[in-house]
């Protein structure tokens, strides 16, 4: 995490994203104006990534449609 010279906070919180992730509308970067933003938004994309596992675990077709951000 880090804050750029803009003042927008920054994060990478979840390492070694395959392009099945990122299709599915992981972000490898996130950007917030404060510290609470950014944290939900890591919370956020670490339950995104939980579904997504799931589903290729269980054989379920992933939808192709993104849902949020």
């Amino acid at each position: 995490m880090w804050r750029d010279q803009l003042g927008v906070w920054r994060a990478r919180p979840l390492p070694k994203l395959t392009a099945g992730e990122i299709a599915y509308g992981i972000k490898p970067q996130l950007k917030a104006d404060t510290l609470l933003e950014l944290a939900f938004a890591c919370s956020w994309q670490r339950s995104r990534r939980t579904v997504f596992r799931y589903l290729q675990e269980y054989d379920v077709e992933v939808p192709s449609g993104r849902v949020g951000s």
